[in-house]
């Protein structure tokens, strides 16, 4: 039983960190999309 629930914890855990990187990844990409849109308003 604990092994398998220590399974189950290591699973969640990379779950959560694989969604958390997702997460990061998009969060930078909408940053990059909002810098260039404020800096093309600038310009513009």
């Amino acid at each position: 039983m604990s092994t398998s629930a220590t399974f189950i914890n290591i699973l969640y855990i990379s779950c959560v960190a694989e969604i958390r990187l997702m997460v990061c990844d998009v969060a930078k990409s909408e940053q990059k999309i909002s810098f260039r849109g404020i800096s093309a308003a600038k310009q513009g």
